[in-house]
């Protein structure tokens, strides 16, 4: 291994991606709207508002997988100041991990399966 890589660690960053779907009745969503005769256009459209104000529960979803965003190489003070700004509640608090649990939480890295 390269000297400059010593102590270091690689930072991947991801976004994880899902499928979802809502169902809907369409006389529900006629009654959102008892003046307006409902054609499959708008209620299409009223179903979306529906999923979006989040007023519709879950169907069914499907895990699509995950895209690496970027990639980094970082020490390690870069990394404990990662893990405070996305675990605060690891971090912070009476209950906060300490600094050497924290190390032994990154460097113990593989996932158990």
């Amino acid at each position: 291994m390269k000297k400059e890589l010593e102590g270091k660690y690689a930072v991947v960053t991801v976004v994880s991606s899902f499928r979802q779907r809502y169902v809907v009745p369409t006389e529900a969503l006629q009654e959102l709207n008892e003046d307006f005769d409902l054609d499959e256009v708008n209620a299409c459209v009223w179903a979306e508002e529906e999923v979006m104000s989040e007023n519709v529960k879950e169907f069914s979803q499907h895990w699509l997988g995950e895209n690496v965003i970027d990639t980094e190489i970082v020490d390690e003070e870069k990394v404990l100041k990662l893990m405070r700004k996305d675990n605060k509640y690891l971090t912070e608090g009476e209950n906060a991990w300490t600094r050497e649990k924290q190390i032994n939480y990154f460097r113990n890295w593989k996932e158990m399966k």
